[in-house]
């Protein structure tokens, strides 16, 4: 008998690769009036390899949870009509889209490399709806190359070079069933910034003796915690 029990969530630490589109410094608000942090990692094929083997391997063990548990919403229908929509819906079930694509060129050639989309909700909804409804704040945590914590996050560009730590998510809603990837963490290797690069030397300028200096980074007392699904029930996928 196949084990339909929720899986746990499984970590994962990206090989190094190319940031596109990164929304690390503050949330995308876009698509989300709450605003969502995100970043898609550019993978060369090989190091893309180990990666969809943990996605695809993921989803084959999710499955059979997720038809259980629209199975389990046919045999408890209440009524008629909601009894033919949770038959509706079993009988519908798909596959979602990936959260991982084949990278293109500007002559719509593919690469040979992928691209895989991290996100994280800009705030965490707990027990949404009711008395003790909650909404907690969240930001990805940003690591300099040697492992430091940044307090204060800088202007983030595409074409920075990093690392992306996350988890897989598995999910079954209207659009099919997938697993996403939640964003936790970045380390930036090489930061890429606008303009000239984003720095005096891109900018050409050189060091002046006797003239102003910056402090220190200030502290920021309103850094968001860390991503608070990790710990609490809640109202998302998990």
């Amino acid at each position: 008998m196949a084990d339909n029990k929720r899986p746990s969530f499984t970590k994962v630490m990206t090989p190094k690769g190319i940031f596109v589109f990164p929304k690390l410094a503050s949330p995308d608000t876009k698509f989300k009036a709450d605003g969502e942090y995100g970043v898609k990692l550019r993978l060369g094929v090989d190091e893309s390899e180990a990666l969809i083997a943990k996605i695809e391997a993921d989803l084959a063990k999710y499955w059979p949870v997720a038809k259980a548990e629209a199975e389990a919403k046919v045999e408890n229908a209440k009524t008629g009509p909601d009894k033919a929509k949770a038959k509706k819906a079993l009988a519908e079930m798909k596959e979602a889209d990936k959260s991982y694509k084949p990278a293109y060129d500007d002559e719509g050639n593919e690469t040979g490399e992928y691209e895989f989309n991290f996100k994280m909700p800009a705030f965490f909804m707990k027990d949404k709806g009711k008395a003790t409804e909650k909404k907690t704040a969240m930001r990805p945590d940003v690591f300099d190359a040697k492992g430091k914590k940044l307090a204060v996050v800088p202007d983030i560009w595409g074409g920075t070079t990093g690392i992306v730590a996350g988890e897989l998510r598995p999910f079954s809603t209207a659009v099919g069933v997938g697993i996403s990837l939640r964003l936790k963490a970045v380390q930036i290797i090489e930061l890429r910034q606008g303009g000239s690069g984003g720095t005096a030397e891109g900018y050409g300028f050189g060091k002046q003796e006797g003239g102003f200096e910056s402090e220190d980074e200030p502290s920021m007392a309103d850094h968001a915690p860390r991503d608070a699904g990790d710990d609490a029930g809640g109202d998302e996928e998990f």
